[in-house]
């Protein structure tokens, strides 16, 4: 559909109206809920250049990601004068005001959506370290630890005597151990949560089982229904035809007697 829209020869003219009716398709469209560079942000963009030009503007998705650029840098250079001014308001009439707080909210969201990515990616990288580390310990042997710690208590002061030498290795071990016990508890838990998993996934696959042999069950009653109807009808169809041959025999040897 770009192919298409890149064959736009009549350059857009620009003007209140026509970025209103941009913010209103921006507004519906929300591309800067999505971080930049993203294909959920171009597909956005995409529809917003189609919405247009479905109302005859002359647009592809490269121009109406400019033109709202434009109107963002122009809403950011404006704020900066007010705020060098003190915070004296620039005039403007209430069509740029709409547009201006319009794109005031997207400049927000964007934002919103940047630093919660970053958030999110500290985050993330706290807990791998924070990982890693844990696992390395889990790992350590008494010996390993105990050398760890001496090599940590090598670097402190030389006043320190052998008694609080040998008082923070005991105390760094036990923390070793703790954490130990805590990842093995972790792992536990996890453990314990899939299993429960599985045991649920079992639990409906076999329901799911039940009901379809129910509803298979149903089902054969209801033909044996069906045909125990049919035997009845047929039969009845034969007493029937019995019964009439029987009344047109009596009445021919009426008709002899007679």
């Amino acid at each position: 559909m770009e192919s298409n829209t890149n064959a736009c020869s009549v350059t857009m003219i620009w003007d209140n109206q026509k970025e209103q009716i941009l913010i209103s398709e921006v507004i519906l469209a929300r591309p800067f809920q999505y971080r930049q560079g993203t294909r959920e942000r171009g597909r956005a963009w995409q529809e917003v250049a189609d919405a247009m030009r479905a109302s005859n503007f002359k647009v592809d998705k490269r121009a109406v990601q400019d033109r709202m650029t434009s109107l963002m840098e122009r809403v950011k250079a404006k704020n900066k004068r007010e705020t060098a001014a003190s915070g004296i308001a620039v005039e403007e009439t209430d069509e740029e005001r709409k547009i201006r707080e319009c794109v005031e909210d997207m400049l927000q969201e964007e934002e919103d959506i940047e630093s919660a990515h970053q958030k999110e990616k500290g985050g993330e990288e706290k807990k791998k370290a924070d990982g890693a580390e844990m696992r390395k310990r889990a790992c350590e042997t008494y010996r390993e630890t105990q050398k760890r710690v001496v090599t940590a208590v090598s670097h402190q002061k030389r006043r320190n005597s052998g008694s609080e030498t040998i008082s923070l290795i005991q105390r760094k071990m036990e923390m070793d151990q703790t954490m130990r016990r805590e990842e093995m508890l972790r792992r536990a838990e996890e453990e314990e949560r899939r299993r429960g998993e599985e045991r649920e996934k079992e639990r409906r696959f076999e329901f799911l089982q039940q009901q379809q042999q129910f509803q298979q069950q149903m089902q054969q009653q209801q033909q044996q229904f069906q045909q125990q109807q049919q035997q009845m009808q047929h039969q009845l169809l034969q007493q029937n035809q019995q019964s009439q041959t029987i009344m047109m025999g009596l009445l021919k040897a009426l008709e002899k007697r007679d």
